[in-house]
């Protein structure tokens, strides 16, 4: 079960909050509420005040557990049905949000949408476009060269005056980052992701791109970790710097493990 949540955690990292209750030392958490077997998986929805919380009964794989665990991630996007959809939520000038749109071959709202637009909620507007159900909108002359029928998932970043094509990995960390750095966005005031610890790169091969993007124009500052020295204190200390001093985009932190790239 315990590496069963390591993954889970992993897969819900920066999206949902994920800790672990020793049950056996905290009996007054365990009695108030109403904990009588281990393990038990409680959900806390998101928002302050919020005291009510949910009980996992299904599997304990980590696919069953992170699938749970999404459903306490709010969600602010809107579905554009057609084009008409689409000119009501593109920005008309430089005072109106800007707008990140992803086209996608599902049937849902990924979860990492859902966080990203709770993350800018008031600062950025997010629009879905399910190409099964709205191939008019895919087919539209405004995203020639953009999106192609069948190329999905495709995310577009909706100025006023252009629209960019995401080319990274589309996921929540990488595409948060892309709109820390790219937009220099700033997160809702109050999000429990504004610390940013998710944004701590390991640096390699595969996350150089993204750690250290020249398109960020940001300062790029890495810590090279010894043997002697654990990874995850050089993390700690990099995600106090960075919630200090990263938040304007200005700055990206990443680590080497210098054993596994000297």
């Amino acid at each position: 079960m315990s590496e069963e949540f390591k993954k889970a955690a992993q897969q819900l990292r920066g999206m949902v909050k994920v800790g672990v209750v020793d049950g056996s030392k905290e009996k007054g958490l365990t009695s108030k509420y109403k904990v009588e077997g281990f393990p038990t998986l409680l959900l806390f929805p998101y928002g302050e005040g919020k005291a009510s919380y949910e009980t996992h009964d299904g599997a304990r794989h980590a696919t069953a557990i992170a699938n749970f665990a999404v459903k306490a991630i709010p969600s602010y996007v809107t579905e554009v049905k057609k084009m008409e959809d689409f000119r009501a939520l593109r920005p008309k000038d430089s005072s109106s949000q800007g707008l990140v749109l992803l086209f996608t071959d599902k049937k849902k709202v990924p979860p990492m949408l859902s966080a990203l637009s709770k993350d800018y909620k008031d600062k950025l507007k997010f629009g879905i476009v399910y190409a099964s159900s709205s191939p008019e909108v895919v087919s539209d002359g405004e995203f020639f060269g953009l999106v192609e029928e069948g190329q999905y998932p495709a995310l577009l970043v909706v100025e006023p005056a252009k629209m960019t094509k995401y080319k990274g990995t589309v996921s929540y960390l990488d595409i948060r980052r892309y709109l820390l750095g790219t937009l220099r966005g700033s997160p809702t005031s109050g999000s429990r992701s504004s610390t940013v610890p998710q944004h701590i790169f390991e640096l390699n091969q595969g996350t150089l791109p993204h750690a250290c993007s020249a398109e960020a124009k940001a300062l790029c500052v890495v810590a090279f970790v010894s043997p002697s020295t654990p990874s995850r204190d050089v993390v700690t200390i990099l995600e106090k710097v960075q919630s200090k001093y990263g938040q304007d985009g200005k700055f990206t932190f990443s680590w080497v493990d210098e054993r596994r790239q000297s």
